[in-house]
């Protein structure tokens, strides 16, 4: 569900850089602009994600160590809004997935809408700290 309901047909795989080997972050621009992140989480702790452009973004969870039922299956956090070059910042209670996503990530493009992003929208790409 973290990749499949969020990341919708037509999204393209953006750059991302993580600084850390215990958060491994996948960034995902859905065709009608919105930015997705699932981020698969080897342990519990704090999740800075930057570089994404200025919105609302929800964050939801499941926990569990994939080889069992999860412990917890797709809990919220609390919608962040944030300014151009603002982060969203969270703690995940323990390892699982959680993705952050624009929360009109399943609006429908308009017809004037681009899918393709010029190289300063994308300086940097997303970074996971």
């Amino acid at each position: 569900r973290q990749y499949s309901h969020y990341v919708r047909p037509g999204a393209v795989m953006k750059g991302v850089t993580n600084e850390s080997s215990s958060y491994q972050g996948v960034p995902f621009q859905n065709a009608n602009g919105t930015y997705v992140v699932p981020i698969k989480c080897t342990t519990n702790g704090s999740i800075v994600v930057s570089g994404l452009p200025a919105g609302t973004y929800g964050i939801r969870y499941t926990t569990g160590d994939g080889s069992s039922a999860p412990s917890a299956y797709d809990q919220a956090l609390s919608n962040q809004t944030i300014g151009m070059g603002e982060d969203v910042s969270f703690t995940m209670p323990a390892a699982g997935v959680v993705t952050v996503f624009d929360v009109n990530y399943n609006a429908t493009p308009s017809p004037t809408a681009t899918t393709t992003i010029d190289g300063a929208a994308l300086s940097g790409g997303v970074k996971l700290n």
